[in-house]
């Protein structure tokens, strides 16, 4: 259950993901409640130079524990079961460290009829909005107006890279691994400047 210490998450306006940071004495825990809708996707990522960190994700009205697919400790990632408060523990190590905790929450898209959507946000300068995709074997995805240095990267939900960040996109076409129908993570990294950013995206089965 929530402690009297833990922090509610709040994004920043049109973001999608919150970054926190903090140290941990050697045993001591640090607690988030954030509040989802069921079936909506999460992702935490919890980071340490100093130690090997645990991440969890628990029920905030039982405290019984979501569990996900994730073998990585400090990685947590799947779909909560209800609509309700939940509670994140960032689970300290057998020594002290400073962490930093990453919460990610994308905007789920639908198809319209031809197979395709087209978004737009007024993304801050710097910051992130991600969108899961339904299935799909083939994606294409231009960033029709917004920064020039505005780009996207995509990944499985299993957080395999599809397009990297390193590529700095701000269009592609490609196919899922394993030529697979399966959905996938959407992510518009803006640039130095918080301005409106439109693309359109679509799927060939």
């Amino acid at each position: 259950m929530p402690g009297a210490h833990a922090k509610h998450i709040q994004f920043p306006k049109a973001a999608t993901s919150a970054i926190y940071e903090g140290s941990l004495a050697a045993g001591q825990d640090a607690e988030y409640v954030i509040g989802e809708e069921k079936h909506a996707f999460l992702f935490l990522h919890a980071i340490s130079a100093d130690a090997h960190l645990k991440v969890s994700l628990h029920r905030a009205d039982s405290g019984e524990e979501v569990k996900d697919g994730h073998e990585s400790p400090g990685y947590w990632s799947g779909r909560v079961p209800e609509t309700l408060g939940y509670l994140i523990v960032v689970h300290g190590a057998d020594k002290p460290a400073a962490y930093s905790l990453d919460v990610e929450s994308p905007r789920e898209v639908h198809w319209e009829a031809n197979n395709a959507a087209e978004l737009s946000d007024e993304i801050p300068a710097h910051a992130t909005a991600a969108y899961v995709l339904p299935a799909a074997s083939r994606l294409t995805a231009e960033i029709l107006s917004g920064p020039q240095d505005a780009y996207v990267t995509l990944d499985g939900l299993d957080a395999q890279p599809i397009v990297q960040a390193a590529e700095q996109k701000r269009a592609c076409d490609v196919a899922m691994p394993g030529g697979k129908s399966s959905e996938s993570i959407l992510r518009i990294h803006q640039g130095a400047s918080s301005r409106s950013v439109r693309i359109r995206i679509a799927r060939n089965q």
